[in-house]
């Protein structure tokens, strides 16, 4: 009789694998590094994820780093102007007799937007108001709310905001 024939490790087995497709892994990346297009492309992509927001900066894709509003009697300007201060927005705030003036001064292009009186936050502009003053006068039309809420349940907002303050 003959003895049982043992075989130390399967031909096949994971370890024999996971080495193989190392070796064919890092041959291809090592070819591929090699490739002169290779690293002209890499060099050109990197160039342009770090130019690209110098280059939109410079050519002014931001939009504009300050806004001139008109604002006319009974409109709240100066709670405008303590919100824009807060959300890191410029404005100046310019007086206007009346909305037909304002208007005007809207067309001539001496205003981005007028704020005139009326129940919620009013806002006119020529074409499209800028998206940073969108943001603007939708915060101030939701604090206006809050505060019309507390008044209405016998609050006051002035001390609600100061109670805000401390809580967070």
């Amino acid at each position: 009789m003959s003895a049982p024939v043992t075989s130390a490790a399967p031909a096949h087995s994971p370890a024999g694998a996971f080495s193989s497709i190392l070796l064919i892994a890092g041959r291809d990346i090592t070819a591929r590094i090699r490739q002169r297009t290779f690293l002209i492309a890499t060099g050109v992509l990197v160039l342009v994820a770090l130019g690209a927001p110098l280059l939109l900066n410079a050519v002014g894709a931001g939009g504009p780093s300050s806004f001139t509003i008109g604002v006319t009697q009974g409109a709240s300007g100066e709670a405008t102007s303590s919100l824009a201060e807060g959300l890191g927005i410029d404005v100046e705030l310019q007086d206007v007799s009346d909305r037909a003036a304002g208007e005007a001064l809207l067309t001539e292009g001496e205003l981005d937007a007028l704020l005139v009186p009326g129940d919620t936050v009013s806002v006119v502009v020529e074409q499209e108001l800028d998206p940073q003053l969108a943001t603007l006068f939708a915060q101030q039309a939701q604090n206006q709310a809050f505060e019309e809420v507390i008044t209405a349940a016998g609050g006051d907002p002035a001390e609600v905001s100061v109670e805000s303050r401390r809580v967070v």
